[in-house]
């Protein structure tokens, strides 16, 4: 029975280097999306286009890049938290086993489901794609490496042999993504950055708000105010306040504590529209 050992030592920049591959190659795409999106609806929302589905599309690539930043930053608690972060692996012909001073795992090949070759490092993936051991390249012999292919191959795992772009390539890998991870991680603080500066300016422009018009309407009358200049070198936004009265209520669908007293908001069902001319008529929004 064949067996191959040999050790290393974990570190927190293996680990973490694991980790910049991992996610460029499972999530780099969606991230390069997410930043297109993201900086195109911060950009619009800077112009003043506030609409929901731009606040979502600030939102959601925020909340995706800030998932991962963490992921990346906590990457390497498990090898801090280690008294000895030595490790040996051991190669047997119905097994891998990795073992430290503080446990021991051994996987039949046929868990391993699939095998991730950078240049730096490689990752086996068990049971999870989200999930993964580590053996940095340096100490694979091509003994080693030979066998691992085989015994992976044979038990119906997958070898992927990633290039700089994470794609999968026949001949040869590598893991040289810093200035691609780098460049993903700019955009993320730019766009986080930038998420925060417009929620300040909005804060900013929302104590600077004041009322420039106030004026009756009765239902089915047409009512136009006076004319409100603007200052266009500016951004600006313009907000319409609709108070609506009336003796028809209902109890709020969202009531307070048991011992308090009921709360009740109107009840209205009629349409509503308004449209901004600018002074020679023409619409500007409806």
């Amino acid at each position: 029975m064949k067996s191959i050992e040999f050790s290393y030592e974990l570190s927190p920049e293996i680990a973490r280097l694991a980790a910049r591959c991992f996610i460029q190659r499972r999530h780099g795409v969606s991230l390069a999306v997410f930043g297109v999106v993201g900086i195109a609806c911060l950009v619009a929302a800077v112009m003043g286009f506030r609409q929901w589905y731009v606040i979502v599309g600030i939102v959601i690539p925020c909340v995706s890049f800030l998932s991962w930043i963490g992921y990346y930053f906590r990457s390497d608690d498990a090898v801090k938290s280690m008294k000895n972060p030595a490790v040996t692996v051991r190669l047997k012909n119905d097994s891998i086993e990795f073992e430290t001073s503080e446990q021991n795992s051994q996987y039949q090949w046929s868990r391993i489901k699939e095998v991730w070759k950078f240049r730096d490092v490689w990752l086996f993936f068990t049971h999870s794609q989200h999930t993964f051991i580590l053996i940095p390249a340096e100490v694979l012999s091509d003994d080693s490496k030979a066998f691992i292919e085989k015994q992976v191959n044979e038990n119906g795992g997958e070898i992927s042999l990633l290039t700089p772009s994470g794609r999968s390539n026949s001949q040869g890998g590598s893991c040289s993504m810093m200035k691609i991870g780098c460049a993903t991680a700019v955009v993320g603080v730019l766009l986080i950055g930038g998420s925060f500066a417009l929620f300040g300016l909005s804060i900013m422009h929302a104590v600077e708000a004041r009322q420039v018009a106030s004026v009756p309407i009765s239902i089915g009358e047409e009512v136009t105010t006076d004319l409100i200049n603007v200052d266009t070198s500016k951004l600006c936004q313009m907000t319409l306040l609709v108070d609506v009265r009336t003796e028809s209520v209902q109890e709020d669908d969202f009531p307070g504590p048991p011992d308090m007293e009921p709360e009740f908001e109107a009840r209205y069902d009629f349409p509503f529209r308004y449209t901004v001319l600018d002074l020679e008529g023409k619409t500007v929004y409806s």
